[in-house]
């Protein structure tokens, strides 16, 4: 980076500084270029009377600073290393170079959660506890009490839930149980077809509609077919790699696969070229 500056400078033939300085800017990492904000530079000319190759003297001086053998570290100085840096790359949420993502997997098809990490879900007091009871006067109430409760929080707070862009829950190993048209199979909609096509799901011993997802994982949001993105990569490897997936979760393979999961992989390239020519842009 330094010399890249360093050779940029030389060859124009005013404002060498501010060539030099635009130049580390644009090439160094955020950390170093907000150190660089607060040099207070007046004359962006002043280098230009002197010797073209001082900036090869500065870049110089740099590198021979720089020792030449990294020092040595014990593992668990490298652990305590790693643990402050990624504490300061999740606090410095005003950096946009690096974020990290929360990670916490979708309780059924296992898709990562894609918000920042760090950031602030419902946590799991009052959970459904998903039995099914005959209503009465006491679970009314409590239930009632239970929504009033989360119907207080912001709409902030309800966004900050845990969320993703979900996958056929079959790569996750999941499959249809006894009583659907595909027992044993493994099951191809994600978790927001599942809640658009009215389907149930098993948790703790009790049936629950996949509407009340966000009742049974509190801390997750309700997935959305309006807010879904097609995973195509993931959708052709459940499309084309059933025998394998089978085999893996000792089931049977998928019978019935949405045609809309048969994608190319020279469309999945277009795909995440686009996405990264967008990152670019911005």
């Amino acid at each position: 980076s330094i010399s890249s500056a360093a050779e940029k400078a030389i060859v124009v033939d005013s404002g060498r500084t501010y060539v030099f300085i635009a130049c580390l800017r644009d090439l160094l990492p955020v950390y170093f270029v907000e150190k660089m904000s607060s040099l207070e530079i007046q004359d962006y000319a002043a280098c230009d009377g002197q010797n073209r190759d001082v900036f090869r003297e500065i870049k110089n001086d740099i590198l021979r600073s720089i020792p030449k053998h990294g020092p040595s570290f014990q593992n668990n100085q490298i652990d305590e290393m790693i643990a402050s840096v990624r504490s300061d790359m999740i606090t410095r949420q005003q950096n946009d170079s690096v974020k990290l993502r929360c990670g916490e997997p979708c309780p059924r098809c296992e898709i990562s959660c894609h918000l920042e990490a760090g950031h602030s879900s419902q946590n799991s007091e009052g959970k459904y506890s998903g039995t099914v009871t005959t209503p009465t006067l006491f679970t009314i109430t409590a239930v009632t009490k239970q929504l009033l409760k989360v119907s207080k929080k912001s709409s902030s707070e309800r966004f900050r839930k845990h969320d993703s862009c979900h996958q056929p829950i079959g790569l996750a190993g999941m499959i249809w149980d006894s009583h659907s048209s595909y027992p044993g199979q493994l099951c191809a909609p994600n978790c927001a077809m599942q809640v658009r096509n009215r389907q149930s799901f098993i948790h703790d011993n009790a049936t629950h509609p996949y509407v009340k997802f966000d009742i049974v994982y509190p801390e997750w949001r309700l997935p959305s077919m309006e807010q879904q993105e097609s995973l195509k990569l993931r959708e052709y490897i459940f499309y084309n790699y059933q025998p394998q997936l089978a085999a893996a979760y000792s089931a049977l393979s998928c019978s019935k696969i949405p045609s809309e999961y048969n994608h190319t992989l020279s469309t999945i390239k277009r795909q995440l070229e686009n996405m990264i020519d967008g990152n670019s842009s911005d």
